[in-house]
């Protein structure tokens, strides 16, 4: 899995399958050279719940990029409009 770095933290959204569980263990690689390195911590900007799912998510200025994957938490991968990703996170293709 490699990470694709994104130039925009701005206008995520959810599309596909939103409760995949989430395995820190196949993530913790990419978190180590990371600004922002709390993998356990939901990716939504203002978010600080336990990540325990992974959502599909896209970004409206990034059609190109296609879906993407991020640890969220339970309710933030139930969002029904834009959200914001940290910056730092890493984003993966789905």
């Amino acid at each position: 899995m490699q990470p694709v770095t994104h130039c925009t933290a701005y206008d995520w959204y959810i599309v596909g399958k939103i409760f995949e569980r989430y395995n820190v263990s196949k993530w913790l690689p990419y978190w180590f050279n990371r600004e922002y390195k709390t993998p356990y911590t939901c990716s939504t900007q203002g978010c600080f719940n336990n990540a325990t799912v992974e959502a599909h998510v896209a970004n409206i200025h990034m059609k190109r990029l296609g879906e993407c994957i991020v640890p969220l938490c339970p309710k933030c991968a139930r969002l029904k409009y834009l959200f914001n990703i940290k910056l730092g996170i890493p984003v993966f293709k789905a």
